[in-house]
């Protein structure tokens, strides 16, 4: 699932989640990994309101194509409302910092640097999001899947008669194999598929 972050400038950057369930704590990281914003300096707001690291995405009411603002505070203050977010985010807000802080902040990002490193590091097993359009009604539908999962799951997941159509499974312009897995069909995170329901069988 893609989510479209804005910057105070502007500037627009997508990121990629997992699913409507993850957590705005990592939805920092990403953004972390994206653009090497410190979590700690990072302000989401959305629908005008500060987002917290222990809520979901859900919980926000946040989907696919959401544009999130990001505020980056520069003055190392707590900021309680998404005005004070605009106002201390500028970059004329900026503060000196004191020795301690200083190296407590060296601190912090060689932590943050360690868990960007494991987030990015993925296993050839963890599961992935792919996209379904069912044709020809043209119906986009998301899913979670595992590399080790068959096409023929994902047909099964939607229709529940599947016996009365005949089903093709398309990916790259080619007609997919149902008893093949995932891996076996080189899908990836984010790539996209086509459920084309021909009719019912005589």
């Amino acid at each position: 699932m893609r989510l479209n972050i804005q910057e105070l400038s502007g500037n627009t950057f997508s990121v990629d989640v997992d699913g409507i369930y993850e957590t705005i704590e990592i939805l920092k990281l990403r953004i972390f990994a994206a653009k090497d914003f410190p979590p700690c300096d990072q302000y989401l707001v959305y629908k005008n309101e500060i987002l917290k690291d222990e809520q979901t995405l859900l919980f926000y009411g946040i989907d696919i194509g959401s544009k999130v603002n990001l505020v980056i505070n520069h003055t190392n203050e707590q900021i309680d409302s998404p005005e004070q977010a605009l106002q201390q985010g500028l970059p004329d807000g900026n503060k000196i910092q004191t020795e301690n802080q200083q190296k407590s902040n060296k601190r912090n990002k060689s932590s943050l640097q360690t868990r960007k490193a494991k987030l990015n590091k993925k296993n050839p097993d963890d599961p992935f999001n792919i996209q379904l359009e069912i044709l020809p009604i043209g119906q986009q539908m998301h899913f979670k899947v595992f590399p080790s999962n068959q096409i023929q799951e994902v047909v099964d997941r939607i229709l529940v008669r599947k016996e009365k159509f005949t089903i093709n499974m398309i990916f790259n312009g080619r007609r997919m194999r149902l008893e093949k897995t995932f891996a076996e069909s080189g899908v990836k995170d984010g790539d996209k598929l086509s459920m084309m329901i021909v009719g019912f069988r005589t």
